[in-house]
């Protein structure tokens, strides 16, 4: 422990560099990420030791633009007995996700807003509860986790259990971006191979601006796809950033999806629209 809180800000960020290239290193391959703008803002009104504030700050190192933290083994060392132990083992999952509403207006153009939302055929699902919310009283709004299919409103902002593991391997982010309208979940889209097949398949490239339900993916130099997500409204996405046990699934913004992938080589982000007229 103590060789690791000695390692200089440089010193850790190479060896950290190195270590997140092989997947055994989880919490090197996918550390903490911190998207605040400071440790202090991160931790925010959770009551944690100075000294254990001290340290985060001290062994965080930055990813591109994001701080990044992944001794998670040397913070629970810190823990003076149980509860503090669980406090911190939260700390440590602690993911910044969006809790999105849309507000629905009386004078909206409430087809546009059906049309939007209904894709995949799920008109009969959305519809009447956009035509409830317009016809209150000077409108009102709704969790945007109402509005997507039944796979993701079951998932979102929870983490993955162990029964998920049943091939050996937890969902990831093309998992999560290809059962999005899925009843039942398949886990050939573990398989990038697979993954990609169906993208080439059933999919069409599209450029912005993005429409709910496009998959959006996040492509090195080479054309290797290092991520996905799904696109719902207004920059927000549906997304896992991760296939570890502490990733959950959740809403973000784009933009900071993609702060989280540029240092890993993101050299452009694709969008994908499904061809749902084919499977009718």
């Amino acid at each position: 422990m103590a060789d690791v809180e000695a390692l200089g800000s440089a010193v850790r960020v190479a060896i950290y560099r190195e270590l997140a290239k092989s997947p055994l290193n989880e919490y090197h391959a996918n550390p903490i990420y911190i998207l605040d703008s400071s440790i202090d803002d991160w931790i925010g009104l959770r009551n944690v030791r100075p000294d254990v504030r001290e340290m985060i700050t001290r062994l965080s190192y930055r990813r591109g633009d994001v701080l990044c933290f992944s001794d998670l083994s040397v913070l629970m060392s810190y823990a003076h007995g149980d509860a503090e132990a669980r406090d911190l083992a939260k700390l440590g999952t602690r993911r910044r996700a969006v809790m999105a509403y849309l507000q629905v207006g009386p004078n909206d153009d409430f087809e546009a807003l059906a049309a939007y939302w209904s894709v995949a055929y799920r008109r009969k699902d959305v519809l009447p509860i956009l035509s409830s919310i317009s016809q209150l009283p000077g409108g009102g709004q709704i969790g945007l986790s109402h509005l997507i299919p039944a796979q993701p409103r079951k998932l979102i902002y929870t983490y993955p259990t162990l029964d998920l593991a049943t091939t050996g391997r937890l969902p990831d982010c093309h998992w999560t971006t290809f059962n999005f309208f899925s009843f039942h979940p398949q886990n050939i889209y573990l398989d990038l191979r697979l993954a990609a097949n169906r993208l080439l398949e059933g999919y069409t490239k599209v450029p912005p601006p993005y429409k709910y339900g496009d998959a959006l993916i996040f492509l090195n130099a080479e054309g290797d796809a290092l991520h996905s997500c799904t696109y719902l409204c207004d920059e927000l996405v549906f997304t896992k950033n991760g296939e570890t046990i502490s990733a959950p699934w959740i809403i973000s913004e784009l933009q900071d999806v993609r702060r989280l992938y540029s240092p890993l080589g993101v050299a452009a982000i694709q969008g994908f629209r499904r061809r749902w007229e084919q499977e009718r």
